[in-house]
Order: C-alpha cells, then structure tokens, then sequence
C-alpha cells in the first residue's frame, strides 16, 4: 500500500545569500526520519519515491498538499484516508535579519532525557551527543558565512 502526495502552490525565489547557503538539492535526494519505538527495536522500511514535474525550490507563499493514505480498516476493507493541508504566507518582508537572531542563548543544551525522566534510547543519545560536538565547531563558522552574505545584499 503507497501513500501519495500531490501539492501544488505559488512559490518565490530564494534570495541569493539563502541560495548560497543552502543550495537547492540534486534529484533523488530526500530527507526521511526512521522512528524508534521505546522498546528499543526499529523496522526499516523499504523506500520507492517517484518524483513528477520539477521539484520547487523557492520560497512557499501559497500551497496546498494532499495525501491519500490507504489502510484496511477493522473488516479488512481497503479505505483511502485523504488529507489536506493549506499554507499561505500572509506578511512578508525584505528587511535583514540580526545575524544574533540565530545564536541559540548561551544556557542552550540538548539533554539526552525528557522532562518525566525517562532516558531517550542509547544509540540516540549519542547522536545527540555527536551533533552537540558537530555544532559546537560549525556555529561560528556558518554565522559568519551569513553574516558576510548580508553584507552584500
């Protein structure tokens, strides 16, 4: 059973400084999360995407996105369940950005437990831990990177 996702939608050009931050994705290239359950196991799915049309990579001012999820229900029927998610973008403006808007407050810390106590699963934990040490050497560099592209605009 395949899930299908159709959006359409009105979209802006990325500003230059953002283009070249982040530059738009080659084809084929799609960002998934696998998610654990608490007992400690994880199923891996097999992933089949199909692409139509040519990917968006501007801003969305104006988009709507259906998804068509089958599943049998409890007689074994196969039902479709439709979903539909609308998007606009109501203010919009081109005045620049503090660069210190995007510095997390200096107490910032991810915390390898939840609020109740409980612990996240140790091989997440020390995801965590790796992308803590990954930031910590990668900050300074990318505000300077959007700093100085502000700078030219």
């Amino acid at each position: 059973m395949l899930d299908e996702s159709e959006c359409d939608g009105w979209y802006l050009d990325p500003p230059a400084a953002w283009a070249k931050l982040h530059p738009a994705p080659k084809p084929g290239t799609y960002h998934f999360a696998v998610i654990h359950d608490y007992a400690g196991t994880s199923a891996i799915d097999d992933y089949n995407f199909t692409e139509v049309g040519k990917r968006e990579t501007g801003f969305a001012l104006l988009f709507t996105r259906t998804v068509r999820s089958p599943f049998r229900d409890e007689t074994g029927k196969l039902t479709t369940h439709e979903s539909l998610q609308r998007e606009e973008v109501t203010e919009f403006s081109e005045l620049p950005l503090e660069p210190a808007m995007f510095v997390p407050p200096l107490d910032f810390k991810r915390v390898p437990w939840f609020s109740d106590g409980s612990r996240y699963l140790r091989a997440y934990r020390t995801r965590l831990r790796w992308q803590a040490l990954k930031d910590s050497f990668m900050l300074p560099k990318r505000i300077a990177e959007f700093a100085a592209s502000n700078r030219g605009n």
